[in-house]
């Protein structure tokens, strides 16, 4: 996509709703302008506009996708729409483009939201982790300390590392 890109959600509403205005026998000018007149976002309108005059102008629905200037589409959907009107078929055609958008887009909300879950759970590790070294481990080196029990060399070294983050902790976690 050059300039403006739609999202697979939007692309999906797009080409859904032009199937079903194309399968009730509405010719592409009209069912563009009842998109047009339906549309609430503001880059879907500007598209719509687009087309719709360009349409009105004498041109296909192809054509005036392919030549969009701010809203690219892939090169197969062009070509897509151009088998649709050749065949007949365009409102077949926008319902298979309209089933890919869709299961592009749910493709990719599941790779998000499979994503999301580790990442918070490692985040809330660190913070767990932060606070064990900032505020447990420096009461248990103070125990160790009222009781003149020695620790060894890697406990030593934890309990060094405690007393370092109970000072940074919060430079730590604004890093962070």
């Amino acid at each position: 996509m050059r300039s403006k890109s739609l999202s697979y959600a939007q692309i999906f509403h797009f080409f859904e709703q032009l199937r079903a205005l194309l399968g009730a026998g509405i010719t592409p000018q009209a069912a563009l302008r009842i998109m047009k007149g339906d549309a609430g976002n503001e880059k879907i309108n500007a598209l719509l506009d687009y087309l719709s005059g360009e349409v009105a102008s004498g041109r296909s629905l192809s054509s005036a996708i392919k030549g969009s200037p701010e809203y690219v589409f892939p090169d197969y959907v062009t070509e897509l729409l151009v088998i649709g009107e050749q065949t007949g078929k365009l409102d077949d055609v926008c319902g298979a483009l309209s089933r890919y958008y869709e299961d592009e887009d749910d493709l990719r909300t599941a790779i998000r939201s499979a994503v999301t879950y580790p990442v918070a759970m490692i985040a809330m590790m660190f913070v767990v982790v932060i606070v064990l070294f900032s505020k447990v481990m420096p009461v248990f080196a103070e125990v160790f300390e009222q009781l003149g029990a020695s620790v060894s060399g890697f406990t030593q070294q934890l309990m060094n590392i405690s007393t370092a983050l109970s000072r940074w902790y919060c430079v730590l976690i604004v890093i962070f």
